[in-house]
């Protein structure tokens, strides 16, 4: 971009060659550099949380898309969040979407971009009984805590199954976990 390299310092330029020998490809790629919008994330991001991004201090705007539809616009972090480096912008990934982002800087010099992906949210499920054996004809206590792979509560209807040691299907209820991921029953065991 002739724009972009007339602003630069040329190779021959005085600054660049005072530096010693070693140093002077560096400073030539940090001026460069220095001109240029850059953006950096973590690989993947968390739906439904704030991710940090960092942004040089050249840029305007960070935003994050979906294809070609933006869904987030990032927002800086604390005053300014930044420092003569750079900024740090908070996005917040979409709850459930796609498994592929891109982050997008803009600033007067131009853009820069970067993919990223989405963690799946997925749930599991924790079983405690209220004692670890039982006689017959008795009744089985059991708590169910719904997470996901967040650490945050799964509300809504759970499906219990159990089955036996040969495989066999011996109870299967549906119960309503409460705002908390947590869902109570009985079980009544048989008096044989």
């Amino acid at each position: 971009d002739a724009g972009r390299s007339a602003r630069l310092p040329p190779p021959s330029s005085p600054a660049v060659w005072a530096l010693p020998r070693s140093m002077r490809a560096w400073a030539w790629i940090w001026a460069l550099a220095a001109a240029t919008v850059q953006v950096a994330c973590p690989g993947e991001l968390l739906p439904g949380v704030q991710n940090v991004c960092y942004a040089s201090a050249n840029a305007t705007e960070v935003s994050l898309y979906q294809g070609k539809r933006r869904v987030a616009q990032g927002t800086v972090l604390g005053d300014r969040g930044g420092t003569l480096a750079g900024t740090l912008y908070v996005l917040a990934a979409p709850q459930s979407g796609s498994s592929q982002y891109r982050v997008v800087a803009t600033g007067p010099e131009g853009s820069a971009e970067i993919t990223v992906g989405a963690v799946e949210q997925r749930a599991a499920c924790i079983v405690s009984t209220d004692k670890g054996l039982y006689k017959p004809g008795q009744s089985v206590q059991v708590r169910v805590l719904g997470l996901t792979n967040f650490r945050t509560p799964v509300a809504g209807n759970v499906t219990i199954s159990m089955v036996n040691p040969e495989g066999f299907k011996v109870f299967q209820q549906e119960e309503a976990a409460d705002a908390y991921g947590v869902a109570a029953f009985t079980l009544p065991l048989a008096s044989e």
